[in-house]
């Protein structure tokens, strides 16, 4: 595989430690791993290779992959959601949440300044907040499956469509030459 194929996949994230399911494109395993969201979508995610729309450590793994090929991969954190930054911990005025209305209680996730974070404690008129994806520092664990790789440019431009407009059914693509139109139902 070369960076600019475009494969579709299917996988699931687990944390390795304890095993909880935090990411998947199965529906079933969603139910089951208590993550289903009844607004998300499910089944199979087109992507571009090297385009970095995946994890690092997936990428890579995708790039050594064939067709109909699966694997379990485990990814250190620098492959996965990054080292903990101690410097993404904050400790913020309580004032400022209560100026614009946010609640400021542990465990909940607020946005300040357009960066989503944790509040781990609120003491003192103090609340620190803590900046880091969830998963970061941690060792995880991926099922992986290679479910397509599209070779012919219709198939291409189909999958780049679906990409592009999940929510609709069958865009209609038709390509000649240098020019691509695409149609949506409307």
């Amino acid at each position: 595989m070369v960076n600019g194929d475009i494969v579709s996949i299917e996988f699931t994230g687990k944390e390795t430690a304890s095993g909880k399911i935090f990411d998947t494109t199965s529906k079933d395993k969603a139910e089951k791993g208590g993550i289903y969201n009844p607004r998300g979508a499910y089944g199979p995610v087109v992507i571009i290779e090297g385009a970095g729309e995946i994890l690092p450590g997936l990428e890579k793994a995708v790039s050594e992959m064939k067709e109909g090929e699966e694997k379990t991969i485990t990814l250190l954190p620098a492959d996965a959601f990054g080292d903990r930054n101690p410097e993404l911990v904050r400790v913020l005025p309580l004032q400022e949440f209560k100026n614009h209305n946010i609640s400021a209680t542990p465990g909940s996730m607020v946005n300040v300044n357009d960066a989503m974070g944790k509040v781990q404690s609120v003491s003192g008129g103090r609340v620190r907040v803590d900046f880091n994806p969830e998963l970061a520092g941690k060792t995880v664990e991926y099922d992986l499956k290679v479910v397509k790789m599209y070779k012919i440019d219709a198939e291409k431009l189909s999958a780049l469509a679906l990409k592009a407009f999940p929510s609709v059914e069958k865009p209609a693509v038709r390509h000649e030459k240098e020019m691509v139109e695409l149609t949506l139902p409307a």
